[in-house]
């Protein structure tokens, strides 16, 4: 059984996810909004939308699978006698 801890920054994946929607519906609904002097035409909602989704699923992808592959390649590339003792020390959510 994979141990299981959670999402990384999961409030900044939420956050990149749910305005990655919004911006891409204002741009499917040809929304286009003023933010001061600059007008942002509803065009460049579906950039905005394709850097923020794709970013909030990368980071999911990376929590969920992606750091446990990268953590197998870095331990293989150790010879393991059996009576090692590891200290994991400030590396996030941790991995075992």
């Amino acid at each position: 059984m994979k141990t299981d801890y959670g999402i990384d920054a999961p409030a900044v994946v939420r956050n990149l996810l749910l305005c990655g929607f919004a911006a891409l519906l204002l741009a499917v609904f040809g929304i286009d909004i003023r933010l001061g002097p600059v007008l942002v035409l509803h065009a460049g909602w579906y950039f905005a939308a394709a850097g923020m989704l794709g970013t909030g699923l990368w980071m999911l992808y990376e929590s969920k699978v992606g750091k446990y592959g990268h953590r197998d390649r870095m331990l293989d590339k150790i010879s393991w006698h059996g009576d090692e003792r590891v200290l994991d020390v400030g590396t996030g959510r941790g991995s075992y």
